[in-house]
């Protein structure tokens, strides 16, 4: 039932925002100062989609969640395939292009959805599934990433909130269908 909350709410939310982008990047934009701006652009670099998938795998491997390990792939490369279908066939320009704001960091390829956003949120079924004390960890991660999409005028409102939308959900279905999948092989 929690799921199912989450993704009413969730799509309540991306019918709003794209109401609202606009105007939410514009002022989210307009709070830049230099230190920030710094912090923000390391955080991109650092949890590129590539990053954010060897990171999930080097905790997996650390809590010796062998098994779990190409579940976690598949859970974060489907989503992370659907995002890169979804850029191509929308191709959303960026806020920066779309709305002149200054470009903080190079990036070729459309905005809607989210690839940092869709691989940080799939991170966090994943965690909650096989090692539920790193959640909370990685939700804040999650969120931090968020955040730094839309600070540096890379994404609007909507395209993080699709990306969570599509990273959560999607690695939640995979590992609940493997997960059960898994019970009824043992019987």
């Amino acid at each position: 039932m929690k799921k199912f909350n989450y993704y009413i709410i969730a799509s309540i939310l991306l019918l709003i925002s794209l109401i609202f982008d606009r105007q939410i990047i514009l002022f989210i934009t307009s709070l830049r100062i230099n230190v920030l701006n710094t912090f923000m652009i390391a955080i991109d670099y650092a949890t590129t989609e590539i990053i954010l998938f060897i990171i999930i795998t080097l905790i997996l491997l650390m809590a010796k969640k062998y098994k779990e390990i190409p579940v976690a792939w598949l859970a974060l490369i489907i989503p992370l395939a659907i995002t890169f279908l979804l850029k191509i066939i929308i191709h959303r320009q960026r806020p920066f292009e779309a709305l002149q704001i200054e470009n903080l960091v190079n990036v070729t390829n459309s905005s809607f959805p989210s690839g940092h956003t869709t691989a940080s949120f799939a991170g966090i079924a994943i965690l909650n599934t096989y090692i539920k004390k790193l959640k909370y960890l990685w939700l804040f991660l999650a969120i931090l990433i968020t955040f730094s999409r839309l600070y540096l005028g890379l994404h609007y409102l909507s395209d993080v909130i699709a990306g969570s939308i599509i990273g959560y959900g999607i690695s939640s279905i995979i590992i609940a269908s493997f997960n059960k999948y898994s019970k009824k092989k043992v019987k």
